[in-house]
């Protein structure tokens, strides 16, 4: 694979070597004026021939930096390097501003709608800038101004929606506890399931055949007993998200499958006390097991996901080569601006995405 050299735009310079600062400079105050670097190295390189120079001397002429030139151990740039830029006044925008990201991991996304939902709510708060939000992988990657916003009040939004918020690691599996507790569920409900699936043959019979009056009568009772632990302990997690959504004026999935379990739930409830054999006890624990079944399913996909992600984490390069002048400079990724010019050698990973400007 040839050499790739792939151009984005223009941002604040460093005020040693030139390039691009990137969207987090490194600021020093040095002799009553602001600076500007892209790198640490570039600062204590700057700090280093400033206090070699004399006095009111321009530490360029001194024969230090020509050397250092010459080594290459400071970029050179296409022209004079710029003058020192203006500090930023109160009227920069938030684009001005230097922003962070955050990858969350959340739990409890059920369908795409969770998805939206989030991108939707935390988009209303000042300071988040982009919201991105992967109902496959369960990941939300949020970029936002840490001087206007803290990533705690973004984590609180999250859980105030019925979500559970965690910063994702890119080397952590996925969380046994709620695994357990999801097996916990679709086991018990399973069971009890097929205990009132059972029992409930008895009223089925009796539309063919003559059952005694103390079956009829006492039979409902002990099936609502094995039904309610299904709908409101191994349901639980439908019937949160619902009552969640509710709270926040919307309708989710989880709305429309509590409203069948809970009708068919307290209907059933009614037939019982009237003696009539018409009740839907085993429909209320059909949904919440096969509901419960496919979440589960679901959240295996998820885990394959997640650590196809993971993999790509690892594999992203930290370091990349900058072009400025003809000469190659390595700088950290998270410098990387659009305009700027990168090379990528053969059997190296691209860096960002781009516009080929020389190569394949």
């Amino acid at each position: 694979m040839p050499d790739t050299e792939v151009q984005l735009h223009q941002a604040r310079n460093c005020d040693l070597c030139g390039l691009a600062c990137g969207r987090r400079p490194y600021a020093q105050h040095i002799r009553e004026q602001e600076r500007f670097f892209c790198c640490l190295g570039c600062m204590n390189v700057y700090l280093i021939l400033s206090e070699s120079s004399e006095e009111g001397q321009d530490f360029r002429e001194t024969e230090l930096f020509k050397r250092s030139l010459e080594l290459g151990l400071i970029s050179q740039p296409e022209s004079s390097l710029p003058a020192v830029p203006a500090a930023p006044t109160a009227a920069s925008t938030d684009e001005d501003s230097p922003a962070e990201e955050l990858l969350l991991h959340v739990r409890g996304m059920w369908c795409t709608s969770c998805a939206w939902l989030i991108e939707y709510a935390l988009g209303k708060l000042p300071g988040v800038m982009r919201v991105e939000a992967s109902f496959a992988t369960d990941l939300v990657k949020i970029k936002y101004l840490p001087q206007r916003i803290p990533p705690t009040r973004i984590t609180d939004r999250i859980q105030s929606l019925g979500y559970e918020p965690r910063e994702f690691n890119a080397g952590e599996e996925s969380a046994d506890p709620e695994r357990r507790d999801m097996l916990l569920r679709l086991g018990l409900a399973g069971f009890l399931w097929m205990n009132v699936m059972y029992l409930s043959l008895t009223f089925y019979i009796s539309f063919f055949e003559h059952i005694s009056d103390s079956i009829r009568r006492y039979i409902p009772f002990f099936v609502w007993a094995l039904a309610t632990p299904v709908v409101f302990y191994c349901g639980y997690p439908i019937l949160r998200l619902a009552w969640r959504g509710l709270r926040n004026r919307t309708i989710r999935a989880e709305a429309l499958l509590s409203l069948g379990i809970l009708t068919a739930y307290f209907f059933s409830i009614v037939q019982a006390f009237r003696g009539d054999p018409h009740i839907y006890f085993d429909t209320a624990c059909v949904i919440v097991t096969l509901v419960l079944a496919g979440k589960m399913i679901e959240r295996n996909a998820k885990e394959r996901a997640s650590r196809w992600i993971t993999q790509l984490h690892r594999w992203m390069p930290n370091k990349v080569r900058l072009l400025a002048s003809g000469q190659e400079r390595f700088a950290s990724i998270d410098a990387l601006e659009p305009g700027q010019l990168f090379v990528t050698k053969a059997g190296e990973h691209i860096a960002a995405d781009g516009v080929v400007a020389r190569g394949e």
